[in-house]
């Protein structure tokens, strides 16, 4: 009932954006620094706006991209909450030395082109894997200026307690000047290597289809191609679980070329889904995402006298990923349905029968089995009207929908822990359940099960988990700390006006600085230093 009332909602939706002015989305992202070592992590703000740079709450996912060439980019989907995300990323150790661009968008922002993504010059340096004669990196013997930014100073005052602190010691910091109805972040990161780069090839992003993207309204709209199409959507009852112990399944919504969207909650993390139809066919899935990679790296041009500040830091790299000490607050899922069975068992609990026949038979209240034709399907039977229903009944293994109810019938019921029992009518889209039944085996992982030629597991990487950097408080510990990013907020509002940070172990200059975007598109800022010295 769920599902039908928000693509009711959906379709009234569009119907009136339809007949109003449409929004235009528009996504600003900020990063804790502009210069990254492959291996480190990048910590990520995610702003969602009109084209006038108001705050709009719409899409629920966003779609970022850090493109490099055909071997070195990296793609992720961060969650979108009140106009607002975040998410730290874990560059991988392969990525190749140069300019990489991160791109920024949404599913709905693609319907006006690649000139409305967001866009931002981001240098990457692999000193584990750099090579003079392959990486495009060049040294130079002169001093490089910082990349220039495009922020203008504003009435954005930053000042710290000290200018000189020690190691491990705590530092306050104090902003004033923030302006109501704006955006701010807030990070404090050792001053950064200073680079320039290559001009940017000239480049498009072609889009996939012609056909017109809906708003992420809910959740992420996973898309799949029928193959082969033969434009017959009858019979199909396309379908996609998500293997594990929570229900977690989506009816499929078909479009006239044979797109089938399934419309999902913001899945956190990498789910293994099962995709399936009845009847021939497989369902291909369809990425999400859209920006193609330019042919080569954008060569990186850096001080030579940097060269080796940037194996030193390469080093604590390593290391701090032995002894990591920032500490990352995950929000835990959530089952995405509410519903609760009208009979619960623990087979373990009873005496074990060779068969789910005779299961249901001995003890499983309210189900049994029928003979249609040739097929032996599971029905259920419902109090309210007094009666068994026709054996429409969804089967779900681990989460995962079977829909050929013999499998489940052939399949060893000492492999399987608890039945849950669901009676009534559940709506999936276009779909309709006369009860459920859901079996679950200890692992949650389907032993011995063999599914359906026309199924499909695919490993699905949803949201990036919602992830705040909890700043830690050193007094004593024998680990060392070698934080290149001391401090990360990147939802900063008019009422913070303290905070606190603790250094690490790594001695030298630390830039604090505040950047946020106002009413008019402008990216203001306000910055200040202070030293971390051994002793002090």
């Amino acid at each position: 009932m769920k599902r039908m009332i928000y693509i009711l909602t959906t379709c009234l939706w569009w119907n009136m954006m339809s007949a109003m002015a449409q929004p235009y989305e528009r996504l600003h992202v900020q990063t804790d620094k502009d210069f990254y070592l492959a291996g480190e992590k990048m910590y990520l703000g995610v702003w969602g706006m009109d084209d006038k740079h108001n705050s709009l709450d719409m899409s629920r996912v966003a779609y970022i991209e850090l493109l490099g060439d055909a071997y070195n980019s990296v793609q992720v989907k961060v969650q979108l909450d009140n106009a607002q995300g975040n998410a730290v990323v874990d560059l991988p150790y392969t990525l190749s030395s140069g300019v990489y661009e991160l791109v920024a968008y949404t599913r709905w922002m693609r319907n006006e082109g690649e000139g409305v993504f967001f866009r931002k010059p981001i240098a990457v340096f692999n000193s584990l894997r750099y090579s003079p004669t392959m990486d495009q990196v060049e040294f130079v013997d002169q001093e490089i200026p910082l990349l220039a930014s495009s922020a203008t100073e504003g009435n954005i005052r930053v000042k710290t307690d000290h200018e000189i602190v020690g190691t491990r010691s705590k530092v306050s910091i104090v902003v004033d000047g923030l302006e109501e109805d704006v955006r701010y972040s807030l990070s404090v990161v050792k001053s950064g290597t200073s680079f320039c780069a290559s001009q940017l090839e000239n480049r498009h992003f072609p889009p996939i289809d012609h056909e017109e993207k809906m708003v992420e309204l809910e959740g992420m709209i996973i898309e799949a191609r029928f193959a082969p199409w033969n434009g017959n959507k009858e019979f199909m009852r396309p379908n996609l679980s998500v293997k594990g112990k929570n229900m977690n399944y989506y009816a499929g919504q078909i479009a006239k070329n044979g797109t089938i969207r399934f419309y999902t909650p913001t899945l956190p993390g990498v789910k293994e889904m099962v995709a399936g139809v009845e009847g021939d066919g497989q369902l291909e899935m369809v990425s999400p995402f859209v920006a193609t990679p330019p042919s080569k790296l954008r060569a990186i041009h850096l001080y030579k006298e940097q060269e080796q500040e940037l194996m030193e830091r390469c080093m604590q790299i390593q290391s701090a990923r032995l002894y990591p000490t920032d500490s990352i607050k995950k929000e835990l899922p959530t089952t995405f349905y509410n519903y609760k069975p009208r009979w619960s068992f623990d087979l373990d609990e009873y005496k074990r029968f060779p068969t789910f026949e005779e299961t249901f038979l001995e003890f499983i209240t309210g189900v049994s089995t029928i003979t249609k034709g040739d097929k032996k399907l599971i029905t259920i039977f419902d109090e309210a009207s007094g009666a068994s229903n026709n054996g429409n009944t969804l089967l779900l293994l681990d989460g995962v929908a079977i829909m050929n109810h013999q499998d489940l019938l052939s399949y060893n019921p000492y492999f399987v822990k608890w039945v849950d029992v669901y009676a009534g009518k559940y709506i999936f889209g276009e779909q309709v359940y006369e009860g459920i039944v859901s079996f679950r085996t200890p692992n949650h992982w389907m032993p011995s099960f063999q599914l359906s030629g026309n199924s499909v597991v695919v490993e699905y990487e949803g949201v990036l988990s919602k992830q705040a950097y909890e700043h830690p408080t050193w007094s004593q510990s024998s680990c060392p700390d070698l934080r290149h990013t001391l401090y990360w907020n990147p939802n900063l509002t008019v009422k913070d006006k303290q905070f606190e940070c603790w250094t690490s172990d790594m001695c030298g200059t630390y830039i604090v600085k505040v950047e946020g975007m106002t009413k008019e598109g402008k990216i203001i800022s306000g910055t200040t230093s202070f030293q971390v010295k051994e002793e002090h």
